[in-house]
Parts: structure tokens; sequence; C-alpha cells
């Protein structure tokens, strides 16, 4: 499916499920009566000088609650969420060139990914076993958290242990498991082993008994026994 075919990256205006995606929307679906940024930002300005000069009863709780809430505003988050929420339609839809788009006019808006993207573009590409695809997702998740600009949590790890698991990634497993602890991230030793069982259980029973490896084969061989000794498998 062409970017520009699914989502509106080059094409004429179509309706989805979600709403209208607009000619050179991005790939991001807009409610037909959403209002723009420009609009969000005119209608705070407008409430807030109505807040200002207009009200009368500056001493209740809705007003100091309105009040904090304009302080604080931050159109880029809200944007954000916007943004957030067209990726994981798109990822329920397996549309993932859609997701790319998306995460491109992200970029372009200088809009950085938050925990929650990743974690909707991890279920949608191993809904499609696209195991390759979450390879170069988890660099880019170290990556950003490496340098500051992504807070992580223990969720989005533990996916990404049980998708590499399922896809027989052990150097990635392990590597993943190294990383939480270094980053004293709590590992579920018991779970991981019980996928391990559940879908690997056979995977060189005897490991010793294997001859004429190649050096990949050998590698492979060592990921999985560092995983057994890790969880305690026999």
């Amino acid at each position: 499916m062409a970017c520009g075919q699914s989502a509106g990256c080059g094409g004429r205006d179509r309706v989805t499920a979600s709403g209208v995606v607009p000619h050179g929307g991005g790939g991001v679906p807009v409610s037909a009566g959403a209002e723009t940024t420009d609009q969000r930002e005119h209608t705070i300005n407008y409430i807030a000088k109505v807040v200002k000069y207009e009200m009368s009863f500056s001493g209740s709780s809705l007003f100091a609650a309105l009040a904090d809430e304009i302080k604080h505003y931050i159109p880029g988050e809200h944007l954000a969420l916007e943004l957030n929420n067209s990726v994981l339609f798109f990822c329920k839809a397996k549309m993932m060139e859609d997701v790319v788009c998306t995460c491109k006019c992200m970029r372009e808006q200088n809009i950085r990914p938050t925990s929650h993207t990743f974690c909707h573009m991890l279920c949608g590409y191993s809904s499609m076993d696209m195991h390759r695809e979450v390879t170069m997702l988890w660099g880019e998740i170290k990556r950003r958290h490496e340098y500051g600009e992504l807070d992580l949590f223990r969720d989005l790890l533990d996916s990404l242990v049980l998708n590499f698991l399922k896809g027989g990634y052990f150097p990635r497993v392990m590597e993943i498991i190294s990383y939480m602890s270094k980053h004293n991230i709590y590992c579920d030793k018991w779970k991981y082993g019980c996928a391990f069982l559940k879908l690997h259980k056979n995977l060189y029973m005897n490991l010793n008994s294997l001859h004429d490896k190649t050096e990949a084969q050998s590698k492979r061989i060592e990921d999985v026994r560092a995983f057994r000794l890790w969880a305690s498998i026999n």
C-alpha cells in the first residue's frame, strides 16, 4: 500500500473511519469539525481575556482551575497527543506506511515522539511479525533515551523483550535485559522463562551435540545458552 494512496500523503481528500484525511495532511486523520492549532490558540486566548476582564467571581475554584489550565497550556503537547492518536489508529489498521508518514510529520513539526508513540508502533509491527522493523525501532528508542529525549517505562521494554523472544532474536533479548538491569528496571525472569519454554522449548536442547556450526550459529547458541542460564532454565 503506497503512502499517498492509503493516508492522503499526496492524494485526494477521503473519508476514513476516524474522520477526513485532507490533501497534504501527512497521513494524519482529522475530524471534519476539528479545530486547527491556530483556531485552538485563538480560542484559548479569547477565554483568557474573558477570564481576566469579564468574570466577576475570580475567587471561585472554577476560575482558579481555568486560569491554571491556561497558564500551563502548551500547544505542542496537544498536537503530540493528536498525532499519537493517529499513530494508534494506523497501527490498529496495520497501515504501517501511514505510521511512517505520521512520524515524519512529527519530525517536520519538531515534535518528539513519546513512549506511547513507540508502544503503538511496537504493537503494530508485532501484529504483523515485522521483527526486523522492531529491531530498528529498539535502536531509535535506545538512542533517544541516551540523549535524554525519551523517558522509558517498564511496559515498553517488557513488550520489546517478549517480541524479540517470539522472533528468536536472542542477542536483542539479552541486550534489553542488560539495559533494564543497568537502569534498575525490574525484569520478570519467570515470565520471560515461561515465554521461552512455550515458544522455543526444544531449541538447541543439547547445545553440545551440534557439530560443524557456522559462526552465526555459534553466536546464536551462545545467546540461547546465556538466556537459559539467566532464566535458570536447565
